[in-house]
């Protein structure tokens, strides 16, 4: 895929940690996901597998004594042998991003700690949106809901756009993005992070015990851009059902609800309710398959689980593995059928060659007759005219005189 023309194959740094908000994803190229815009403006999810094959790749990370995590140390030690000072502001981006994904290396993890502030608060001409929400992602992976919402909200209100008629805070040409992509990028951070940031904020503020968890509520429009209530994970019948969603609570998911959610867990790969959003989602769009592979991933890889959740999953595995039977024995009839169907044609085949034979036959044996017919007149012919011949020498006719 190229840079230029979609957003870049590429992917946030590292991956399941043991505390429930894993570490932030920012802004370079090895940290944006690899969504196509369709025509709207909208992203396309990736698939299933393409997702946790990034996923697991960014595993590699976790330990520290990796090649991946080595080269990745080293690379941030030389850029910080050259000074900050010294930097370019997309260098200076690289550099925090990739401290971030080493969450796990504790004096790495301290000198960001120490540096960053200083950074936002003098960031690099036109860099002002980028470097603060940096800050407000590191604020949230260590569970400072607060510092994150507010230095995400002062982030977003920065007004640093080269273009004022977009209002694009993330600089032209940073990365080869598109205009539509650092604006798909921008809805992300104020329509879905930030409400991610101040539904946390809020339950810690209220001391809410992980038992009464629900997704987080970031999808409340509806397609006018109207607020609403959060949308509610239930069937027409009011209650969770599998491999739907009421039409009433469908029209408040953005057409790339998938893809925002998809995105928001590659920055925050061990935050268990992400996940949970993500498998309820799935099970909204009917695609029950990967609806019981994520909430199966919750508990057993990102060891997030809760009663709702497993209810959840208890309704939706069923109905996955009826599906399932379902389909395999609709493959086995179409099977089936595909060969009767081939014996069939083969038959048909047969019968096609059969009847030409026969009427090449007849073909045949006409010309042959009419060979036959052909050649007795013709020697026929030919017999009369030499017995003549002959019968004109053995009587001459008389002379005349």
């Amino acid at each position: 895929m190229s840079r230029l023309g979609t957003i870049c194959v590429g992917v946030i740094g590292v991956l399941f940690a043991s505390s429930s908000a894993a570490r932030a994803g920012v802004y370079h190229v090895d940290t944006i996901a690899a969504f196509d815009l369709d025509e709207r403006g909208y992203a396309k999810s990736l698939s299933l597998d393409a997702f946790l094959t990034i996923i697991n790749g960014m595993k590699k990370l976790d330990n520290l004594e990796s090649p991946e995590a080595k080269k990745l140390l080293d690379d941030i030690q030389n850029r910080e042998k050259r000074g900050i000072a010294s930097l370019k502001p997309e260098e200076l981006v690289v550099l925090i991003a990739d401290m971030l994904r080493l969450r796990n290396d504790a004096a790495v993890q301290t000198r960001l700690i120490n540096e960053l502030p200083r950074l936002a608060n003098s960031p690099p001409e036109g860099f002002d949106f980028l470097i603060k929400a940096q800050l407000a992602h590191a604020h949230f992976v260590r569970s400072e809901y607060s510092a994150a919402r507010r230095k995400l909200e002062d982030a977003l209100n920065e007004m640093k756009s080269k273009d004022p008629q977009e209002n694009l805070r993330i600089p032209a040409n940073f990365l080869g993005l598109s205009a539509g992509q650092r604006r798909w990028y921008q809805r992300l951070e104020s329509d879905y992070l930030l409400p991610l940031y101040e539904n946390r904020y809020r339950e810690s503020e209220l001391g809410k015990s992980s038992k009464d968890e629900q997704p987080d509520p970031i999808f409340d429009r509806l397609s006018t851009g109207k607020r609403t209530t959060p949308v509610r994970f239930v069937g027409e019948s009011g209650k969770f059902e599998p491999g739907t969603i009421a039409a009433a609570e469908k029209v408040k998911l953005p057409p790339d609800a998938i893809a925002i959610v998809q995105q928001l867990i590659l920055w925050f790969p061990g935050d268990g309710r992400l996940w949970w959003l993500l498998a309820e989602l799935y099970n909204a769009e009917g695609n029950l398959e990967a609806a019981e592979r994520v909430f199966a991933l919750c508990a057993l890889e990102v060891n997030y689980t809760n009663r709702e959740l497993r209810n959840h999953r208890q309704i939706v595995f069923p109905a996955y593995e009826k599906q399932r039977e379902e389909l395999a024995q609709l493959k086995t009839e179409q099977e089936r059928i595909a060969i009767a169907r081939k014996v069939q044609i083969e038959d048909e085949e047969k019968q096609k060659k059969i009847e030409e034979r026969k009427r090449t036959g007849m073909v045949v044996a006409g010309v042959v007759v009419v060979l036959f017919a052909v050649i007795y007149w013709q020697t026929r012919e030919i017999m009369r005219r030499f017995r003549k011949r002959q019968a004109s020498v053995v009587h001459p006719s008389a002379p005349h005189e």
